[in-house]
This record gives C-alpha cells, sequence and structure tokens, in this order.
C-alpha cells in the first residue's frame, strides 16, 4: 500500500537542485539567442549590430531557422557555410523546442519528492496540458551542457573564428567531454 500524501502533487518546485537547473536554463539563452544574431549576421552578410536588429525582429524561432536554412542552401554565396551552419541551426532548432517545455511548462513535486512537468500544447486554439512526466535532476542537468555546449560554441565562433576546438582543448577551460555535446563533429574545419 502507497502513502497517499507521498503520492499527492503539489504545484510548486521547491527541490533547490531543479531551481538552479531552471535557472542556469533561463540564464544561457539570452546568450544563445546573441550568438544565433551573430551567426544571422554572418549568414545575411551585414554587420553585426544589423544582423542583430534583423534577428530580433523575426519574433518566432522556427521561421528566423527557416530564414537562415534557406539562405545557406539557396544564396549561392553561403552554399560553402551548408556543413558548418546546418548542424548548429539543426541544434538550436532542437534545443529551443526543449527550453519551450521546460520554461512554459506547468512543474509539480510530490510528497515524497519526486518532480513532474505538464508540458503544454496548443491544438484547435485551445490551450491543452498534457499527462505530467517524470523529469529528473540528470535529465535536467544533460540539458545545461547542451545549451552550454552551444552558448561555448557561438561565443568562439564570434570571437576566435577558426580551430575552436583546438583553442577549447588546449586553454583548459573546459573539459574534453564537453566536446561530445557540440553541435559539429569533432574533427569539423571551422570557418
Amino acid at each position: 500500500m502507497t502513502d497517499n500524501k507521498a503520492r499527492r502533487h503539489f504545484s510548486s518546485l521547491l527541490d533547490e537542485s531543479y531551481l538552479i537547473l531552471l535557472g542556469r536554463i533561463l540564464s544561457l539563452w539570452p546568450e544563445i539567442e546573441g550568438g544565433m544574431s551573430a551567426l544571422f549576421a554572418d549568414i545575411v552578410g551585414v554587420p553585426l549590430a544589423v544582423g542583430e536588429t534583423m534577428y530580433f525582429s523575426v519574433v518566432n524561432p522556427q521561421i528566423r531557422i527557416k530564414f537562415m536554412t534557406n539562405m545557406i542552401t539557396q544564396a549561392a554565396g553561403n552554399k560553402a557555410k551548408i556543413d558548418t551552419h546546418s548542424p548548429v541551426l539543426d541544434m538550436y532548432g532542437r534545443l529551443n523546442s526543449q527550453r519551450n517545455k521546460y520554461v512554459h511548462g506547468r512543474w509539480y513535486q510530490r510528497g515524497d519528492g519526486k518532480v513532474f512537468l505538464e508540458e503544454i500544447s496548443h491544438e484547435s486554439f485551445a490551450v491543452r496540458w498534457n499527462k505530467k512526466r517524470h523529469v529528473s535532476v540528470t535529465e535536467l542537468d544533460l540539458f545545461v551542457l547542451r545549451l552550454s555546449a552551444l552558448s561555448t560554441f557561438l561565443d568562439l565562433r564570434l570571437y576566435r573564428k577558426g580551430g575552436f576546438q583546438k583553442f577549447m582543448l588546449a586553454s583548459g577551460q573546459i573539459p574534453p567531454t564537453l566536446l561530445d555535446h557540440m553541435p559539429f563533429p569533432k574533427d569539423a574545419p571551422s570557418t
């Protein structure tokens, strides 16, 4: 027989480990958006300030991704960027979708400490809440690692064009295992 108090869901999150990780997700996202705006400027071929303005004028991330994908696949001058930019756009799209689930979902903590997320879906112009699912600290921790990897990559792309993997390893600023979460294969050339 299970303890009903332990199985009761509370509509708030009290576990500090989860709260810290959700805070990291919230604080890393603007860094990623800044890096993506620089990538946008590179793809469009405009100065950074103009690219930032253009990027943030489009509020829907899926539209941004489609636009940048079209620019690297359709514009003659950008064809060389397909191999380096497409994986970044793919990773950004996947991370954005997952981030939205974490940020816009409802968090619950059970009396026994187990944490659940109820994701929102918009169907037929009506908000529907899906069934709750258990979310472990490890799941959030790995997501933060992926966000950190993309953020680091975008920062290095901005400030240290070329040889980002060698730089990161040689600098000792990040562990070699972080490269496993980068959007490119370890031996991919950078532009």
